[in-house]
């Protein structure tokens, strides 16, 4: 696993010699101009110490700023994106599928239907394996009609695919479909599962919508909004006991307990859990979507 650590100024920004500093420290890769650089190094690299160090004589917080905070202090937003291999995932029973890429042109009608579609003005259709619905909360992970007799042959326990709605451009709230021949690789799907997992481990740290831990114990309901947080790492890996898992039996796709998301969006804002089974199906068929390990605690 490699990890690649971003630092990006924002309000209010860091001065221009400081970043000038930056730029110049061996291993520390620049993009963009000032005031809006963006620093990016090898995780606990030289590089990263080198920064940490000019940081820590300027005052400058090196944090993952998240939307609850306050950000009236000099910091670069820190975030952490990790990178596995194949080696890497397959040491893993269980892991986190998401899209190729974000399909940020979506919505949910009532029915809990989601719906799909092309950008006003966008030329081309995406083309990909799995695209995950949404911008910031994951609404779902979806993919074309070429794949579809073949995930559905799979005979993956506990796996739902639910037909997708093609998104009027005219209005989000109008109710008559659009055909699916106006889309290149329509109609798509929708990969889901009818499980929902139980909490995660008391080792994850889980806060609310407003940044507040929520000890293990707290009563959390399958509909409230919470976060898994894990340090500055974009993407946070989950875990689960043991004796949680083998509770609920068997299963290849299933849906996390937390919501991710306010309640507006409830019931379809969970992250997509998925056994090594169903990796290594879309390994072996060359189906290709973002992962990230999910541990299992034996306590």
């Amino acid at each position: 696993m490699i990890a690649t650590i971003y630092f990006s100024s924002e309000y209010p920004y860091i001065p221009e010699q400081v970043q000038s500093e930056i730029s110049l420290i061996p291993g520390i890769n620049v993009r963009g101009e000032s005031p809006h650089r963006v620093f990016f190094c090898e995780y606990s690299g030289s590089a990263h110490r080198s920064l940490a160090c000019i940081a820590e004589r300027e005052g400058i917080l090196l944090k993952m700023v998240r939307g609850y905070e306050q950000r009236s202090e000099l910091w670069l937003r820190t975030s952490i994106h990790r990178n596995y291999d194949d080696a890497d995932l397959r040491q893993y029973e269980y892991l986190r599928i998401r899209g190729m890429a974000f399909w940020s042109n979506y919505n949910l009608r009532h029915d809990e239907t989601l719906e799909v579609g092309l950008k006003v003005g966008q030329q081309r259709e995406p083309d990909s394996d799995f695209l995950t619905a949404g911008g910031g909360p994951q609404l779902g992970v979806v993919f074309p009609n070429r794949h579809h007799d073949l995930i559905a042959s799979s005979d993956m326990k506990r796996m739902v695919i639910r037909a997708t709605r093609l998104l009027s451009q005219k209005s989000r709230t109008a109710d008559k479909p659009v055909p699916w021949r106006f889309a290149k690789n329509g109609p798509w799907w929708e990969l889901t599962s009818d499980l929902i997992l139980p909490r995660v481990s008391p080792r994850c740290d889980v806060r609310d919508w407003h940044g507040r831990p929520i000890p293990p114990d707290a009563p959390v309901t399958a509909n409230d909004c919470v976060k898994l947080v894990e340090g500055d790492f974009v993407v946070p890996e989950a875990r689960y006991l043991r004796r949680d898992l083998q509770a609920i039996g068997e299963f290849d796709v299933a849906l996390t307990f937390e919501s991710t998301t306010p309640t507006f969006v409830k019931h379809r804002d969970r992250n997509l859990i998925v056994s090594q089974r169903f990796y290594q199906f879309c390994q072996t068929h060359g189906l290709k979507a973002q992962w990230s390990p999910v541990h299992v605690d034996e306590a």
